[in-house]
């Protein structure tokens, strides 16, 4: 009963001032902690929205594409492996071109 008792006294102070029920107390640290990781969620939110919208403004500000740069390397190869087969026939040409001069 003596426990019992206890509940309804204010024996609990949580700002140095004032006292309260040890029920009450609780129910305001519990309500403290919860305002307290509504507001980390909110800047976590906050942070992750602006995170996206650098990484959106980083991206059309670079304009790079993937695909047209995927595209243009083998458009390069191919006109590497075009030019490398020029030279091979007309290396091809004036070998043949030689070896008649010299019959």
């Amino acid at each position: 009963m003596a426990m019992l008792g206890l509940r309804d006294k204010a024996i609990v102070s949580l700002d140095g001032v004032s006292t309260t029920t040890v029920t009450d107390a609780y129910s305001q640290m519990i309500g403290n902690l919860g305002v307290i990781v509504q507001g980390g969620q909110t800047s976590a939110d906050i942070s992750k929205t602006l995170l996206t919208g650098s990484e959106q403004t980083l991206t059309s500000t670079s304009g790079v594409n993937l695909d047209e740069e995927a595209a243009k390397l083998i458009q390069y190869q191919q006109s590497y492996q075009a030019a490398a087969k020029v030279l091979q026939i007309a290396q091809s040409l004036f070998a043949t071109l030689l070896q008649t001069a010299q019959a």
